[in-house]
């Protein structure tokens, strides 16, 4: 049931997560979190490749895609495991860090 329910709630956070509109981007915060408390930190460590991706195409796109990028970076790397979130760090120094600090 979990693997079902992300790969639905996926393209549904990546194209709200490319959204101008500030209240669909939250909407994909809203969801990581919302998956991560439904089903544990696993479900996001699984897509996290998934979820970068779509980081690295909002850091190409619009003019505030940079710092969108980085406050969804910031949420997704407490919302995984310390192994993703050290792959996530190697993958955005620059977002990483800016926003956070390493556990």
């Amino acid at each position: 049931q979990m693997e079902s329910v992300v790969k639905a709630m996926l393209p549904v956070i990546k194209r709200s997560m490319a959204s101008p509109n500030q209240g669909v981007f939250q909407t994909s915060i809203d969801s990581m979190i919302r998956i991560e408390r439904m089903f544990g930190k696993t479900a996001i460590d699984q897509h996290v490749e998934t979820l970068a991706d779509a980081l690295e195409k909002l850091c190409a796109q619009q003019p505030n895609g940079e710092s969108r990028a980085g406050a969804a970076l910031k949420t997704l790397l407490t919302l995984c495991s310390e192994d993703s979130a050290a792959k996530l760090h190697r993958r955005f120094p620059k977002h990483a860090a800016a926003g956070t600090t390493s556990n």
